[in-house]
């Protein structure tokens, strides 16, 4: 059936069909990409090694038919995401998990987080080299016992020290100079072996301390909510005034080095 909706809409455009294949989707999804030779998209924070190790895909791994980019207008900014979501894990989605598995939340949360450290809903981990052995002993289960919420703590408690790992900067680097950090990160995505890449602009604009800005709020949709600060991002600089900022001959340099640049 799927495969009947995409032939009628291939047949009927002359446009490249791209797919959000995002989320929580069936396996098959990839294959039935692959086949038909619709880019999909490899998002830099998410393509990683779920199955084993949780470590961030080197760009040369990525899906050659697809998109790489650092965030989408659902997500938080790379400044954002490294602030407020690395190495933390959704308190709703934790919580769900220890009530499937039986674990009283209220019991462990104090034992496993830093709950004064908790913003916008995130648990930060009280101990990022907490093992997993401690782990499953201050749960009070077996490893085949608890899958669902040992998934959220291995995808979780060294995801800042793996990502950095990845970028090849050492410890403090993001905090240190931020803006090394997020050269970096647009090098990695740059250099993706997919035939496309695209950043969001607060992405770009976060290589120069001209953009003084809350990291979090530099998103364009929080997905799930009803308010007015989804789609009216603005950026505060005039387009004539990012034009000539030098800030451009980075990012140029960057599309450059890694045959993105289009002229």
């Amino acid at each position: 059936h799927g495969r009947s909706l995409l032939d009628v809409l291939l047949d009927n455009t002359g446009m490249l069909a791209c797919a959000e294949d995002l989320g929580t989707i069936p396996a098959c999804t990839f294959r039935v990409l692959d086949e038909y030779g619709i880019p999909g998209i490899d998002v830099q924070r998410w393509t990683r090694d779920w199955s084993k190790t949780y470590a961030f895909k080197d760009a040369e791994a990525y899906r050659p038919v697809a998109l790489a980019t650092i965030a989408t207008h659902d997500m938080s900014s790379l400044l954002g995401w490294w602030q407020f979501e690395a190495g933390t894990v959704d308190r709703g989605l934790f919580e769900r998990a220890c009530q499937n598995h039986g674990i009283a939340f209220d019991a462990v949360a104090a034992r496993l987080f830093d709950l004064e450290q908790t913003r916008h809903n995130r648990l930060r981990w009280s101990e990022p080299r907490l093992s997993e052995e401690a782990f499953l002993r201050i749960i009070a289960k077996e490893e085949k016992e608890a899958w669902g919420v040992l998934d959220l703590f291995r995808g979780s408690v060294r995801e800042r020290e793996q990502f950095l790992k990845f970028l090849g900067c050492p410890p403090g680097t993001a905090l240190a100079n931020p803006h090394i950090f997020v050269k970096k990160a647009l090098e990695r995505v740059s250099a993706a072996s997919c035939i496309f890449s695209s950043v969001l602009l607060q992405d770009w604009l976060a290589l120069d301390t001209f953009f003084d800005f809350d990291a979090w709020e530099a998103r364009i949709n929080f997905p799930g909510t009803v308010d007015d600060r989804n789609w009216t991002l603005v950026i505060p600089q005039a387009l004539e005034d990012i034009q000539d900022m030098p800030v451009n001959l980075v990012i140029r340099k960057i599309l450059s080095q890694h045959k993105r640049l289009l002229s």
